[in-house]
């Protein structure tokens, strides 16, 4: 409740001490959806290093649990803390794992999440059904905080789509249930996704090759070489030896100098300014 309205001091404080009740009753499970949301609160006060020491602790105690739920709703924390970290993909798989034991709010959360990590790794596609898959489980259920967050993950395929309508529209509908609920994160996630929205204009090519004089990178340019096929982010990586955060930042600055949003269209403009030559 008051992680909600933005109160994350006291949110914390609650947390703390509902687990000192629960840890003297033995409670392991409840203990560990404790420890989280002492990190959520800490996370959101950007307390990172502290909010990790207690989701690291929150997952042992669900695995020592042997419970689902908190370990499911554990992983997606973490996932969500180092979206580029070597863990990520770890911890969804093992989300997802455990989306056959019935806990049909947090599998929704777990489905939009795997696809943001897909979606990060360049597999669209494929992030676009998981985002969408989402959005059916978080209605279904019934639960607004998964539904707006499910609306936004769907959004931020759709951006990757060239799809700015669309995103626009989702979280729209994603803001309104936000402020119903007055949450106050999903709030500022919602505006500031808004806010940052591409112009519809820039998101199909419209000019010729000769109107535009476009320089990349030697690392760029091996790069964008690459997005002509089906690798994933991390597979690009793997061929350059760099990371993928660095991968990322690279098409990021691809996609900004070729005035796009999609990967399709950053391979069709390099090729019609020959910069595969």
């Amino acid at each position: 409740y008051w992680s909600h309205r933005g109160h994350h001091r006291r949110a914390l404080d609650y947390a703390t001490e509902a687990e000192v009740f629960h840890r003297a009753a033995g409670r392991q499970a409840q203990q560990s959806l404790d420890r989280l949301s002492a990190g959520n609160a800490l996370l959101s006060l950007d307390e990172r290093a502290a909010a990790a020491v207690a989701y690291a602790d929150a997952l042992q105690l669900a695995e020592a649990s042997g419970q689902p739920y908190p370990e499911m709703a554990v992983r997606v924390a973490l996932a969500r803390l180092d979206p580029d970290g070597p863990d990520t993909d770890v911890h969804l798989r093992r989300a997802r794992s455990l989306s056959c034991a019935g806990y049909g709010v947090i599998e929704a959360a777990v489905t939009v999440e795997y696809g943001l990590h897909l979606l990060r790794s360049g597999q669209v596609e494929k992030a676009r059904e998981l985002s969408e898959v989402g959005i059916r489980q978080a209605s279904a259920n019934r639960y607004p905080e998964v539904y707006a967050t499910a609306l936004c993950g769907r959004a931020e395929v759709a951006v990757a789509d060239g799809d700015v309508v669309l995103a626009r529209r989702l979280l729209t509908e994603a803001l309104g249930v936000a402020r119903r609920m007055i949450h106050e994160g999903l709030i500022r996630r919602t505006e500031t996704a808004l806010s940052t929205l591409p112009d519809c204009s820039r998101q199909v090519p419209t000019v010729t090759p000769d109107e535009v004089d476009v320089e990349l990178s030697d690392r760029e340019l091996a790069v964008a070489r690459l997005l002509r096929g089906d690798l994933t982010q991390r597979e690009i990586a793997d061929e350059l030896y760099i990371a993928p955060s660095t991968v990322k930042t690279h098409i990021k600055s691809i996609y900004r100098k070729l005035g796009v949003s999609k990967r399709s269209y950053a391979v069709t403009r390099a090729a019609e300014l020959g910069l595969f030559d």
